[in-house]
Parts: structure tokens; sequence; C-alpha cells
């Protein structure tokens, strides 16, 4: 089998494109280390002679872009009021067809979470959480700002991959009331897959483990943001970001803003790891801690414990049929409703585990990075043509752990 470099190599060969550049640095520092040496060598191309003009499109090798992304992204750039971030709505079924039982449940349940959340949320402006790392476009002029004060756009030394960028950063600028645009592209995402249950849930574990520590470290550096990023903003005559001098009022109302923003944050990492394990037990717990609670509580929380997976599948699996490859069949639907509740708890475990490791102290042994196994696409073997994106002819997949 091939490396990765040694296919990218060919490919480049292949296109034979003077734009395409491939740099491959040993620097370590996570995702994060990647973004940065990947910075510095666009930086002394010369590349960034017009700052104001360049934005980044950090895209997962594990993600299947359509071929107008790049139009949608150059349109949406022209129209934005300010130079900023924008994400494109990702979402995790690329692989639902060719992998295993459990690989297609986290599918399914993040693909709720994108469109139903995340996707919604930068769609009405409600505030800068993404969807996922890839897919963001980063204008280059906020990047080269964050790195004239830091020595590089993105923070190594946390595990939240790009976040810090996303979230953090920009979410706090203009008084933290910065918000994202979204770009009218759905990228497609794989998901943790491997040839066993065992290595499988491994890798999500240590994609859940990376993010929860993320989640856990922005929501202390949201609480302590410098002046430099609260209070800055893009200067269109300078056609850069500087550091505005606030008045008092706004240094009033941008504390409660950031504080706001601090507590949405908190709460939905809340709400994903704690939250849900409540959410999952409320039923059974309430009865045996609270004496005879009666049969009207009991009833109505085993209900819902049932309801709840079934109301997702026929309400919210329909629409995202025609993201899936091979489609969303009757059969498919009701192996999931009852794989949902034994898997559920494996669902939130990771995050859980993490988020009491981190609160009681122990953030700082977690702190290794381990790959998450995800199949590599390639076209060797054909998949159905029913339920491919375009309708027409057969795509073709290839799974194998890169």
């Amino acid at each position: 089998m091939r490396t990765t470099q040694e296919r990218v190599r060919e490919v480049i060969r292949q296109v034979g494109a003077s734009n395409i550049h491939h740099y491959d640095s040993p620097a370590e520092g996570f995702k994060p280390g990647a973004l940065n040496a990947a910075y510095r060598h666009i930086q002394d191309q010369g590349f960034l002679d017009e700052v104001a003009e360049t934005f980044f499109i950090v895209i997962d090798a594990d993600s299947l872009l359509p071929r107008h992304a790049l139009r949608a992204v150059a349109d949406e750039a022209g129209r934005a009021k300010h130079s900023g971030i924008m994400q494109m709505a990702s979402i995790p079924t690329a692989n639902f067809f060719g992998c295993g039982w459990y690989s297609r449940f986290v599918s399914f349940t993040d693909a709720v979470g994108a469109v139903g959340k995340w996707a919604r949320s930068t769609r009405r402006q409600l505030r800068p959480d993404m969807a996922a790392g890839s897919g963001v476009v980063v204008a280059a002029s906020l990047a080269a700002y964050i790195a004239e004060h830091t020595g590089a756009p993105w923070s190594e030394t946390t595990l939240t991959e790009d976040a810090r960028l996303i979230v953090g950063q920009f979410g706090l600028t203009h008084g933290a009331r910065s918000k994202t645009r979204m770009v009218p592209v759905y990228l497609l995402e794989a998901v943790p897959a491997s040839r066993t249950f065992a290595r499988t849930y491994r890798s999500y574990w240590n994609q859940r483990r990376r993010w929860t520590i993320g989640g856990f470290d922005e929501f202390f550096y949201m609480l302590r943001a410098p002046r430099w990023v609260k209070y800055a903003g893009f200067d269109r005559s300078q056609k850069r970001w500087v550091e505005r001098r606030p008045t008092v009022i706004e240094r009033c109302t941008t504390s409660i803003r950031q504080y706001y923003r601090a507590l949405l944050w908190a709460w939905d990492h809340l709400w994903w790891g704690i939250g849900s394990a409540v959410i999952l037990t409320h039923w059974s717990l309430v009865s045996a801690f609270i004496a005879e609670p009666g049969y009207p509580v009991f009833l109505l929380g085993l209900s819902a414990f049932l309801l709840l997976p079934l109301v997702f599948l026929l309400l919210v699996g329909p629409p995202l049929t025609r993201f899936i490859p091979g489609g969303f069949p009757m059969r498919v639907k009701t192996t999931l409703y009852f794989l949902a509740f034994p898997t559920i708890w494996l669902y939130v475990l990771p995050i859980l585990w993490t988020q009491m490791a981190c609160t009681i102290g122990f953030r700082s042994r977690k702190l290794d990075w381990r790959p998450t196994q995800k199949p590599r696409y390639d076209a060797l073997v054909p998949f159905p043509s029913e339920g491919t994106l375009d309708g027409g002819a057969a795509s073709t997949l290839h799974l194998e752990v890169s």
C-alpha cells in the first residue's frame, strides 16, 4: 500500500499545475501546527501580498468537496460585508454505505447535529459555532492580524484543532459579536471506520476526546481573551484588521457579550456530554432515587426514552437521504432504531469521561494526539447508483483504513 505522501505527489505530477504546492513538514503541534506551517509557507511564497483579497480554505483529506464549491466561496467572499470567517455545512455521511453498524450510527447522529443545530446556528447568525473544522473559509487578513500578536494564526497549545481561530478569537472580535457567514456548499465527511468494532470505537474515542478537550480549553480562553481580540475590527481604508479604542459603554457591553458567549459554549458541551447522559437515564434515576414516584412519572420518562430516536429517524432522517450514498431505506432506519438504545451510551461515554477528567484536573494527561482511522476514497469498487448525490451514473468508492 502506498503512503499518503506518495499518493499526493503522484496526483500533483498528474495534474501538472504550477499553482499547486505540496508542503510536507515534520513539525509537531497537531493540526494547528500543520496549519501554521502552511501559513508560513504561503507567506514565504509571496502569496500574501494582497492579504485583504486572499482567503484560506481548510479541507480535511477525508472530506468530499463538490465541484462548484470554489465558485460558491468566491461569490460569498465578494459579497461579505467584512473580512471574517465562512463555513460550509459538513454532513458526516460520506461513508455511510460502506461502513459498519456503529459507524452508520455515528454518521446519522452527527448528521442530525450538523444540519439541525450547527448549520442552523451559522445560517441564522446566532453565534460563531462551526459544524466542523473542515470546510472553513478564513480571511487571510484575520490570520495575519492574529499572527502579528501571537506569532502564528493557530494556537498549538490545545487539541482544539482550528476552533481557536474560529470560535474563540474571531467570535470575540467586534466587541464579542462577530458571527460567521454560511457558504451554500454541503461538504461530505467520513466518520471513524475500521475493520473491527474495537478499532472503530477506539478511533471514535480518540476523536471525541480531542474535541472535548478543545471545548474545555475554549471556555477558559473566552473568559480571558485579550483586548486586542475583543476590540479588533477590519479597517476598510487600510484593508487590514486593527485594534480599536473602546468607550466605557462599549467595554461594558463587550464584557456582557463575552460572558454570555462563554456560557453558551459551556451549555453546548454540557448538553452533548453530561446533559445527554442525564436525559438517557432520567426516567430510571427518578425511579431509583425518589421513593415511589408513581407510574405517571415513570411512564412519561420511559415513553420519551423510547420515542426520541423514532422522532429523529422519521422527521430528520428523510431530508438527509440525498446525502447518504446508497440511500436510507426502511431496513436501515429500523436497524438504527433498535441500535440506538445500547449505542447511544457508547456515543456519549467518551465526551462524558473527558469532561469529568478535565474537571477534576487530569487534562494534561490527555494531551496526546492519536489518529482517527477513517476510510480512504478511491475509484475502484462501485456501489449502487440509488441515492447518489447527482442522480446520475453510479459513483465509486473504495474503503480501506488509511
